[in-house]
């Protein structure tokens, strides 16, 4: 599901998509976030209003590099559906 994200009190809303395998929820931001960390609540949130959230588990790197030109927007959804 595409919604917004935010990961810090009065972060501005960043775009991504929330995905959900297992009972777990993965969030693959739009763009590049930095000093995500375990233990940080994720608020997600559609037309503004928060829908969910959750305490940030683990901090996952699947696009080691990001080049907003030539990304494979498709590889960390391959990831998680092979995982």
């Amino acid at each position: 599901m595409s919604c917004s994200i935010r990961i810090r009190y009065r972060q501005a809303l960043q775009e991504g998509t929330l995905i959900q395998r297992e009972g777990i929820f993965y969030i693959l931001f739009e763009k590049p976030q930095r000093g995500i960390t375990p233990g940080q609540f994720a608020a997600w949130y559609l037309n503004y209003e928060l829908i969910g959230s959750g305490i940030i588990a683990e901090w996952l790197s699947l696009l080691q590099r990001y080049d907003s030109d030539n990304v494979d927007r498709e590889f960390p959804q391959r990831h998680l559906e092979n995982n």
